[in-house]
């Protein structure tokens, strides 16, 4: 005896129309619509390789937080790098903090190219003046250089002085030659005369005679 049609075996259904076709061209339309990044988001790890697109964006906040993080700790040049590397630039307020967190802890270098990248005048001869009480002509020029006035003479003066009156003829030829001190830089190259530095004495006098020479062109 056949059986009806209800008794008759159903054949199973095909694997594949379990998902309805209204949810699969929803999926291919979230794919479309939020790219790579949320597809990582909603499937968590794919291959085992992050997307690229929020592979960037979290470099670059982690670039803005190392950027910030510099700052806070006085390290412009490193700053400049990470704030670059994200695309993004550092406000003038920051940067002279940064100087002012440099010059606390007696790096000034570091507070120097801080200010001159905010173009910090003041602050630039502040650092100059820092600069020459210790000795530190080059950073001194630098300073004032970048702040777009020149080092008074007398400080350039007293600055060779104190360098001279504890044997650094070296330090007290430069400061004098930069402060065009014609006479002092002959005193200093007699001094290395009576050290048996010869070479260096020439040097001395070499300058004294240039400063001269190029004085008396200007007044012919």
């Amino acid at each position: 005896m056949s059986g009806t049609s209800s008794d008759r075996a159903t054949p199973a259904p095909d694997e594949d129309s379990l998902t309805p076709p209204s949810l699969a061209d929803e999926g291919a339309q979230i794919e479309n619509e939020t790219g790579a990044a949320l597809r990582h988001l909603a499937d968590g790890v794919e291959d085992g390789v992050p997307e690229d697109a929020l592979e960037k964006e979290a470099l670059r906040r982690a670039n803005l937080l190392l950027g910030d993080r510099c700052l806070t700790e006085g390290q412009f040049d490193g700053a400049q790098k990470a704030f670059a590397a994200a695309g993004a630039e550092i406000s003038r307020e920051q940067i002279i903090l940064c100087g002012d967190i440099c010059l606390q802890k007696g790096w000034l270098d570091g507070a120097r190219k801080a200010y001159a990248a905010a173009g910090a005048a003041e602050k630039l001869v502040a650092i100059g003046c820092r600069c020459l009480e210790r000795n530190l002509l080059d950073d001194a020029l630098k300073a004032y250089a970048a702040a777009g006035v020149e080092i008074p003479q007398k400080q350039l003066i007293a600055l060779g002085d104190r360098c001279l009156a504890v044997g650094q003829l070296d330090g007290a030829r430069n400061a004098y030659a930069a402060a065009g001190a014609t006479e002092k830089l002959i005193a200093v190259g007699n001094r290395y005369v009576a050290e048996g530095q010869l070479e260096e004495a020439k040097d001395a006098y070499v300058t004294a005679e240039r400063i001269k020479l190029t004085r008396e062109s200007r007044t012919a």
